[in-house]
């Protein structure tokens, strides 16, 4: 992740950089704004790229952290309880199996949406190549 944010702020510089050299008699104005509009495309790609993985990554913490509170619950519980304990553990699977769910269901959103990105970008570098700027 870190290698991602270090990617974003590049692109930004890039973006930056070449926002800067564009001038109003420049012949290759539009092969730079074609490049700004690319590089700022992959910019916003990459900032929710960053934005999904953090999420998932804070959704996996939480998880862990109410497991671990049910554990240390459960374990009082089955000293004085073993029929609570025993409904505690089936709460607990069913939570666990839900949770799977909703990661995996995470993890394919962002397969998807990285398989569109990765289409888009090949369309701009057609593009950009087509027009002689690549």
């Amino acid at each position: 992740m870190d290698s991602l944010i270090q990617e974003n702020i590049s692109l930004k510089a890039e973006i930056a950089r070449l926002n800067s050299s564009i001038s109003a008699k420049d012949a290759d104005g539009l092969d730079l704004a074609l490049q700004i509009r690319f590089k700022a495309h992959e910019l916003a790609t990459m900032t929710k790229t960053i934005a999904m993985q953090r999420a998932l990554l804070a959704s996996q913490d939480q998880e862990k952290d109410t497991l671990k509170a049910w554990l240390e619950s459960a374990s009082c519980q089955s000293a004085c309880h073993e029929g609570s304990y025993n409904k505690l553990r089936a709460a607990m699977a069913r939570r666990v199996q839900a949770d799977g769910e909703r990661i995996a269901k995470l993890e394919t959103e962002v397969g998807d949406w990285q398989d569109t990105w990765m289409e888009e970008r090949c369309q701009y570098e057609d593009l950009l190549e087509g027009l002689g700027v690549w």
